[in-house]
Protein backbone atom coordinates (compact mmCIF):
# COMPACT_ATOMS: atom_id res chain seq x y z
CA UNK A 1 0.00 0.00 0.00
CA UNK A 2 1.22 3.47 -0.82
CA UNK A 3 0.66 6.53 1.32
CA UNK A 4 -0.98 6.77 4.74
CA UNK A 5 -4.54 6.14 5.85
CA UNK A 6 -6.06 9.35 7.25
CA UNK A 7 -9.70 8.28 7.61
CA UNK A 8 -10.11 6.13 10.74
CA UNK A 9 -13.90 6.41 10.90
CA UNK A 10 -15.67 3.09 11.60
CA UNK A 11 -19.38 2.37 11.42
CA UNK A 12 -21.27 -0.51 13.02
CA UNK A 13 -24.83 -1.16 11.86
CA UNK A 14 -26.92 -3.04 14.43
CA UNK A 15 -29.77 -5.38 13.43
CA UNK A 16 -33.25 -3.86 13.66
CA UNK A 17 -34.49 -6.35 16.27
CA UNK A 18 -32.11 -4.88 18.85
CA UNK A 19 -34.01 -1.60 18.89
CA UNK A 20 -36.92 -3.15 20.81
CA UNK A 21 -34.51 -5.02 23.11
CA UNK A 22 -32.82 -1.78 24.16
CA UNK A 23 -36.07 0.06 24.82
CA UNK A 24 -37.46 -2.84 26.83
CA UNK A 25 -34.27 -3.26 28.89
CA UNK A 26 -34.19 0.44 29.78
CA UNK A 27 -37.87 0.32 30.78
CA UNK A 28 -37.31 -2.81 32.88
CA UNK A 29 -34.50 -1.12 34.83
CA UNK A 30 -36.24 2.29 35.01
CA UNK A 31 -33.52 4.04 33.04
CA UNK A 32 -34.74 7.44 31.86
CA UNK A 33 -33.19 8.51 28.55
CA UNK A 34 -33.98 12.15 29.34
CA UNK A 35 -31.34 11.95 32.10
CA UNK A 36 -27.59 11.27 31.61
CA UNK A 37 -26.63 7.61 31.08
CA UNK A 38 -23.07 6.49 31.83
CA UNK A 39 -22.06 2.96 30.84
CA UNK A 40 -19.03 1.60 32.72
CA UNK A 41 -16.98 -1.34 31.43
CA UNK A 42 -14.35 -1.76 34.18
CA UNK A 43 -12.38 -4.82 33.04
CA UNK A 44 -10.05 -5.65 30.17
CA UNK A 45 -8.43 -8.87 28.98
CA UNK A 46 -5.04 -7.72 30.33
CA UNK A 47 -4.44 -7.64 34.07
CA UNK A 48 -2.11 -4.65 33.55
CA UNK A 49 -4.80 -2.52 31.84
CA UNK A 50 -7.28 -2.78 34.73
CA UNK A 51 -7.88 0.29 36.90
CA UNK A 52 -9.05 -1.70 39.90
CA UNK A 53 -12.17 -1.99 42.05
CA UNK A 54 -11.29 0.78 44.53
CA UNK A 55 -10.54 3.31 41.79
CA UNK A 56 -13.89 2.71 40.11
CA UNK A 57 -15.72 2.93 43.45
CA UNK A 58 -14.04 6.26 44.30
CA UNK A 59 -14.80 7.61 40.83
CA UNK A 60 -18.48 6.61 40.76
CA UNK A 61 -19.15 7.79 44.33
CA UNK A 62 -18.31 11.36 43.36
CA UNK A 63 -20.45 11.68 40.26
CA UNK A 64 -23.49 13.99 40.30
CA UNK A 65 -26.62 12.11 41.48
CA UNK A 66 -28.58 12.70 38.26
CA UNK A 67 -26.15 10.51 36.27
CA UNK A 68 -27.58 7.01 35.80
CA UNK A 69 -24.84 4.37 35.91
CA UNK A 70 -24.88 1.01 34.13
CA UNK A 71 -22.18 -1.62 34.68
CA UNK A 72 -21.31 -4.17 32.01
CA UNK A 73 -18.86 -7.01 31.46
CA UNK A 74 -18.65 -10.74 30.90
CA UNK A 75 -19.71 -13.54 33.28
CA UNK A 76 -16.19 -13.67 34.78
CA UNK A 77 -16.58 -10.03 35.88
CA UNK A 78 -19.74 -10.55 37.95
CA UNK A 79 -18.13 -10.75 41.41
CA UNK A 80 -15.88 -7.71 40.85
CA UNK A 81 -18.68 -5.60 39.40
CA UNK A 82 -20.97 -6.62 42.27
CA UNK A 83 -18.35 -5.20 44.65
CA UNK A 84 -18.28 -1.93 42.71
CA UNK A 85 -22.07 -1.67 42.59
CA UNK A 86 -22.54 -2.43 46.28
CA UNK A 87 -19.83 -0.04 47.50
CA UNK A 88 -20.48 2.96 45.24
CA UNK A 89 -23.10 4.39 47.58
CA UNK A 90 -25.63 5.10 44.85
CA UNK A 91 -28.06 3.18 42.59
CA UNK A 92 -26.25 1.26 39.85
CA UNK A 93 -27.79 -1.02 37.23
CA UNK A 94 -25.53 -4.07 36.97
CA UNK A 95 -25.91 -5.81 33.60
CA UNK A 96 -22.72 -7.85 33.93
CA UNK A 97 -22.94 -11.18 32.12
CA UNK A 98 -26.61 -10.63 31.25
CA UNK A 99 -26.27 -9.74 27.56
CA UNK A 100 -24.92 -11.14 24.34
CA UNK A 101 -22.26 -9.13 22.51
CA UNK A 102 -24.81 -7.68 20.10
CA UNK A 103 -27.14 -6.77 22.98
CA UNK A 104 -24.23 -5.06 24.72
CA UNK A 105 -23.64 -3.07 21.52
CA UNK A 106 -27.24 -1.85 21.71
CA UNK A 107 -26.74 -0.76 25.35
CA UNK A 108 -23.60 1.08 24.28
CA UNK A 109 -25.61 2.79 21.53
CA UNK A 110 -28.24 3.98 24.03
CA UNK A 111 -25.67 5.35 26.47
CA UNK A 112 -24.41 8.93 26.46
CA UNK A 113 -20.85 8.09 27.50
CA UNK A 114 -18.76 4.93 27.96
CA UNK A 115 -16.12 4.82 30.70
CA UNK A 116 -13.65 2.02 29.98
CA UNK A 117 -10.08 0.90 29.60
CA UNK A 118 -8.56 -0.39 26.36
CA UNK A 119 -11.24 -2.97 25.53
CA UNK A 120 -13.34 -4.32 22.68
CA UNK A 121 -16.30 -2.39 24.11
CA UNK A 122 -14.34 0.82 23.51
CA UNK A 123 -14.05 0.03 19.81
CA UNK A 124 -17.74 -0.92 19.61
CA UNK A 125 -18.60 2.52 21.01
CA UNK A 126 -16.27 4.24 18.54
CA UNK A 127 -17.92 2.39 15.64
CA UNK A 128 -21.37 3.37 16.95
CA UNK A 129 -20.26 7.03 17.30
CA UNK A 130 -20.88 7.01 21.05
CA UNK A 131 -18.54 9.26 23.07
CA UNK A 132 -16.02 7.49 25.30
CA UNK A 133 -13.69 8.27 28.17
CA UNK A 134 -10.90 5.71 28.06
CA UNK A 135 -8.09 5.05 30.56
CA UNK A 136 -4.63 4.13 29.30
CA UNK A 137 -1.46 2.74 30.90
CA UNK A 138 0.43 -0.22 29.39
CA UNK A 139 -1.05 0.24 25.91
CA UNK A 140 -0.82 3.43 23.84
CA UNK A 141 -3.93 5.31 22.70
CA UNK A 142 -1.93 6.74 19.78
CA UNK A 143 -1.69 3.18 18.49
CA UNK A 144 -4.88 1.48 19.71
CA UNK A 145 -7.19 4.19 20.94
CA UNK A 146 -9.85 6.40 19.45
CA UNK A 147 -8.30 7.90 16.33
CA UNK A 148 -11.32 10.07 15.55
CA UNK A 149 -12.59 13.23 17.34
CA UNK A 150 -15.26 13.19 20.03
CA UNK A 151 -13.55 10.98 22.62
CA UNK A 152 -11.77 11.72 25.89
CA UNK A 153 -8.47 9.90 26.35
CA UNK A 154 -6.76 9.84 29.76
CA UNK A 155 -3.21 8.61 29.61
CA UNK A 156 -1.32 7.73 32.78
CA UNK A 157 1.54 10.06 33.68
CA UNK A 158 3.53 7.23 35.22
CA UNK A 159 7.10 6.82 33.93
CA UNK A 160 6.89 3.38 32.29
CA UNK A 161 3.64 3.59 30.34
CA UNK A 162 3.02 1.96 26.95
CA UNK A 163 5.07 -1.13 27.82
CA UNK A 164 2.63 -3.44 25.96
CA UNK A 165 2.95 -6.05 28.74
CA UNK A 166 -0.12 -8.03 29.78
CA UNK A 167 1.20 -8.17 33.35
CA UNK A 168 3.00 -5.35 35.14
CA UNK A 169 6.72 -6.08 35.43
CA UNK A 170 6.73 -4.15 38.73
CA UNK A 171 3.78 -6.28 39.93
CA UNK A 172 2.03 -3.10 41.06
CA UNK A 173 -0.08 -1.83 38.11
CA UNK A 174 1.39 1.52 39.14
CA UNK A 175 0.69 3.18 35.80
CA UNK A 176 -3.06 2.56 36.02
CA UNK A 177 -3.15 3.45 39.71
CA UNK A 178 -1.51 6.78 38.84
CA UNK A 179 -4.81 7.80 37.18
CA UNK A 180 -6.65 9.69 39.94
CA UNK A 181 -10.35 8.75 40.38
CA UNK A 182 -11.36 12.29 41.36
CA UNK A 183 -9.96 13.62 38.07
CA UNK A 184 -12.01 11.11 36.10
CA UNK A 185 -15.16 12.02 38.06
CA UNK A 186 -14.61 15.67 37.15
CA UNK A 187 -14.14 14.85 33.47
CA UNK A 188 -17.36 12.83 33.41
CA UNK A 189 -19.32 15.57 35.21
CA UNK A 190 -17.89 18.17 32.80
CA UNK A 191 -18.84 16.04 29.80
CA UNK A 192 -22.48 15.96 30.90
CA UNK A 193 -22.48 19.69 31.77
CA UNK A 194 -21.17 20.47 28.29
CA UNK A 195 -23.75 18.13 26.75
CA UNK A 196 -26.58 20.07 28.44
CA UNK A 197 -25.42 23.31 26.83
CA UNK A 198 -25.07 21.91 23.31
Amino acid sequence: LQGKIHDYEMTLQLPAYLEAFGISLFEEHHIDKSRPVLLVNPWTSWESKNWGIENFIRCLRQLPPDIQILLCGGPADRAKNKQIASAAGRPITDLTGKTTLSELARIVQLSDLLLTGDTGTLHIAIALHVPTLSLWGPSAPEKYGPLVPGHIVVKSKYSCISCDKTKCRLKTNACMDAIVPEEISKKIAQFFMDKKTQ
